[in-house]
């Protein structure tokens, strides 16, 4: 992953401006956003276009939770390690603190 694109997602894991959700990448209500996953928070933080934000919709780029292959190859991350990320997030349940920091070590 490049330097510059993870410290930006680092830094706004840490920031407060991302609520955390699970098993999205981002989760909308009423046209809005209610929350992101750690993936989600790397989308818009890197700009990707996904679907609108409307009534009740996931933001997706692959009708999933998780990043395509395309997106995966662009922010270099390896799909095992999308799937840690994921596992962290949805099921271990840690929070962005503790996911930037396993970031910060293994990306």
């Amino acid at each position: 992953m490049k330097k510059l694109l993870k410290k930006a997602w680092v830094k706004a894991l840490r920031s407060d401006k991302y609520k955390q959700s699970r098993g999205y990448l981002e989760l909308c209500a009423n046209g809005k956003i209610i929350g992101n996953c750690c993936l989600g928070v790397l989308c818009r933080v890197a700009k990707v276009k996904g679907k609108k934000c409307s009534s009740y919709t996931i933001f997706s780029y692959n009708n999933t939770g998780s990043l395509g292959g395309h997106l995966r190859s662009k922010f270099e991350i390896s799909l095992p390690e999308q799937e840690k990320l994921i596992d962290m997030n949805d099921n271990k349940k840690k929070n962005f603190n503790e996911i930037s920091n396993w970031i910060e070590k293994n990306l």
